[in-house]
């Protein structure tokens, strides 16, 4: 499969697009509830910033990313060091046209680390350029993920 059903969906006046958190599953919606400057309401969408389209020839992209910029910056100093929630304060603050791309798009596969590790703890699977062994994930997550054979972006943050 190819990008550039990605692209087209920045057509005007879409600015960025991006495959959504599922609902009920955002980060940090305690915090934006409550921030004067950054308050978000829970309904507003959260993009999986693992993977963005954006185009750069709009007014309202240069103001996305300027205040994507901020709400990190004052995010950060109340101790939440995570970009999702930034993302999610600029684009309810710019009211920024968005698009959602589906799922295949940032396929994330996440397992369960082993029984000393912390109640509930993931770690994203490592990935490899020509996919991954099948015998390192619990059949759960490889059946989800249809073995990356779905996935048109793979995206992890271990790379091997």
């Amino acid at each position: 499969q190819h990008l550039d059903k990605a692209l087209c969906t920045l057509e005007p006046p879409v600015t960025v697009a991006f495959v959504p958190v599922q609902q009920g599953r955002e980060h940090g919606t305690a915090l934006l509830a409550s921030s004067k400057r950054w308050r978000v309401p829970r309904e507003a969408r959260e993009a999986n910033t693992g993977v963005l389209a954006i185009r750069n020839d709009t007014n309202y992209t240069n103001r996305l990313l300027q205040a994507w910029t901020e709400a990190y910056f004052d995010l950060t100093t109340s101790g939440f060091l995570m970009d999702q929630p930034a993302f999610r304060a600029a684009l309810h603050k710019t009211q920024a046209p968005f698009a959602l791309l589906p799922t295949p798009y940032n396929c994330r596969g996440h397992e369960r680390r082993t029984k000393h590790s912390p109640p509930n703890h993931r770690t994203a699977v490592p990935l490899r350029c020509q996919g991954w062994p099948s015998a390192y994930l619990n059949p759960g997550v490889h059946t989800q993920l249809e073995g990356g054979r779905g996935c048109i972006i793979l995206h992890s943050h271990d790379i091997q």
